[in-house]
């Protein structure tokens, strides 16, 4: 019997990279209250500071539901940081209006994209126990490239940019202004799936 992942994440473009790489999987909420991490800290640091911050509070299944077997959770943030002299740090947009800036700026000078990953495996007995917990960063320099006369084509083509770091779908039709990549793509669209699969296996997870 294989296992199931539950990821604590509403992100569409996570739960369709786990399903394309036939990973079992579930969706979990959490009730992170994400600006409460410190963003002062060093960018992994803080990118993988969110990612534990979710773990603390995703809403775990219900212990029947698990059978008495081991549940692997998961959780994940992405974000974004230009190349530059003085970098910024870029998150997702407010609305369309933050888009436009935001992808006017991303326009102009290649970014970081950083993906942090925390896996936990849990057991129940009278309460949820952790065995082990895993952690993860992996990143990919990139340039997204939407033009300003093509900006409001590319936000009514791409729905999900507006609950995307950077605005930047990068997968789909976003493809179209995907200038270069370097790195891991998966990591850059939310979950870097092969180094995930190797702390799977690790934690004996069965495909």
């Amino acid at each position: 019997m294989s296992d199931v992942l539950y990821l604590a994440s509403q992100s569409k473009n996570r739960q369709e990279l786990l399903r394309r790489c036939k990973i079992n999987y579930e969706v979990l909420r959490h009730d992170a209250d994400e600006l409460s991490i410190d963003p002062s800290l060093e960018f992994n640091e803080y990118v993988l500071a969110i990612a534990n911050e979710k773990m603390k509070h995703a809403v775990l299944p219900q212990a029947e539901a698990v059978k008495q077997r081991p549940a692997f959770i998961l959780t994940a943030d992405t974000m974004l940081k230009t190349i530059e002299k003085n970098p910024h740090l870029i998150g997702k947009p407010i609305d369309r209006e933050d888009a436009r800036r935001l992808l006017g700026l991303l326009r102009k000078v290649p970014f970081l994209v950083t993906t942090a990953c925390v896996l936990e495996k849990k057991k129940f007995d009278k309460k949820w126990i952790s065995l082990e917990k895993k952690e993860l960063i992996v990143s990919a320099t990139a340039e997204f490239c939407v033009e300003e006369k093509e900006i409001d084509f590319y936000l009514d083509s791409t729905p999900e940019s507006l609950s995307s770091c950077g605005a930047t779908a990068v997968e789909g039709f976003g493809d179209n202004f995907l200038k270069s990549i370097n790195g891991s793509y998966s990591a850059a669209l939310g979950i870097p799936i092969y180094e995930l699969r190797k702390l799977l296996k690790e934690l004996d997870f069965s495909f």
